[in-house]
C-alpha cells in the first residue's frame, strides 16, 4: 500500500503551528533574555553599594587607627572629622599631582574645561563638606552653566534646600599630546 501523503492544507496547517511554537519560544526567550538583564543589573547596583560600604569601612578603620596612634578619643564626632580631613587630603594630593604632571593649571575663570574646587555651605555660612571637587565638562548642561565664567571666591547659591556651593580653585585640564606608537616595538631578550 502506498503511504498517503499529506494535502496542501495539511502541511500549510502543520508550518503554520510550528511557526506559532516557534514565535511563542522566541517570545519566552525575549522576556528571560530581559529578566537576566534586570537581574544582572540589580547585582551590578548592589556589587556598586557594597564596594561603598567596604570603602566606607575601611576609611573609618583607617580613621580609628590614626586616632588611636595619636591618642584622640575615639568618638563618632572624631572619626567622622578624621575621615573627611583624610577624604580632603587624598582631593588635594590628586590637583597636586595633577599640576606636578603638567595635567592642569590654575585658572582665574572657570570653563568648560575646567576643574572646579570648592565647599558647600549652609545658607547661614556653616561649611557642611570643606572639599568637593569636579569637572565643569561632566556636570548636566543646565548645572554646568551655572559655574562657566565664575572665579574664585563667587557663591553659586542651591535653588530650594540644595547647600551653596563656594569656588575655592580653578584649574584647566591642559591639552595632552599623545605620543605615537612604533609600528615595531623593540623587544628585548
Amino acid at each position: 500500500m502506498e503511504e498517503k501523503k499529506p494535502r496542501a492544507g495539511e502541511r500549510l496547517l502543520a508550518l503554520e503551528t510550528e511557526s506559532l511554537l516557534q514565535r511563542e519560544l522566541l517570545d519566552n526567550t525575549a522576556r528571560r533574555n530581559g529578566e537576566m538583564e534586570m537581574i544582572i543589573y540589580n547585582l551590578s547596583r548592589e556589587s556598586e553599594i557594597l564596594k561603598d560600604a567596604i570603602q566606607l569601612m575601611y576609611e573609618k578603620l583607617d580613621a580609628v587607627i590614626a586616632l588611636s596612634n595619636d591618642g584622640t578619643a575615639l568618638t563618632t564626632d572624631n572619626i567622622n572629622s578624621k575621615v573627611t580631613a583624610q577624604k580632603v587630603e587624598t582631593l588635594e594630593n590628586g590637583v597636586k599631582l595633577g599640576l606636578e604632571k603638567g595635567n592642569i593649571e590654575k585658572a582665574e575663570v572657570a570653563g568648560v574645561n575646567s576643574l572646579i574646587v570648592s565647599r558647600e555651605l549652609e545658607k547661614n555660612g556653616e561649611v557642611i563638606n570643606p572639599r568637593l571637587q569636579f569637572m565643569v565638562g561632566r556636570l548636566e548642561e543646565g548645572l554646568a552653566s551655572k559655574f562657566v565664567g565664575k572665579s574664585v571666591g563667587e557663591l553659586i547659591e542651591g535653588e530650594g534646600d540644595k547647600l551653596d556651593i563656594e569656588i575655592i580653585e580653578i584649574y584647566n585640564f591642559i591639552e595632552q599630546e599623545i605620543a605615537p606608537l612604533d609600528a615595531d616595538p623593540v623587544i628585548e631578550e
